[in-house]
């Protein structure tokens, strides 16, 4: 369970790094699918919606993509917030507690 928790940590570190980075312009991304077919796959607009977000441009985030916007970014938050108020409970208010994140990847125990 402990190197479940400190995979999450690593894992949210990197996205951190990575936003900043496409955020600064150091990353440049583009669409495989887009530049070789000239055909817009269901991942589209995610990198720039993702930056439109992280800016509080919520029109411009749903014009790159609709889905992506609307439904995943509501839902990764939840997770994510979740997630964090249960290390919040474990390590500062020494409660047990279980994140909905453990409990999607199967982790049954508390602490």
């Amino acid at each position: 369970m402990k190197n479940f928790m400190k995979i999450r940590m690593i894992i949210y570190i990197i996205s951190i790094i990575l936003v900043a980075l496409v955020m600064l312009g150091t990353i440049q991304t583009s669409c495989y699918f887009k530049d070789n077919f000239n055909i817009y796959c269901p991942a589209c607009g995610l990198t720039r919606a993702t930056t439109s977000i992280v800016r509080f441009n919520f029109r411009d985030a749903l014009s790159y993509n609709l889905y992506y916007t609307t439904v995943l970014i509501p839902l990764l938050l939840i997770l994510v917030i979740n997630d964090i108020w249960v290390f919040v409970k474990r390590f500062i208010l020494k409660r047990k507690s279980i994140s909905f994140i453990e409990i999607i990847f199967g982790e049954r125990s508390c602490l």
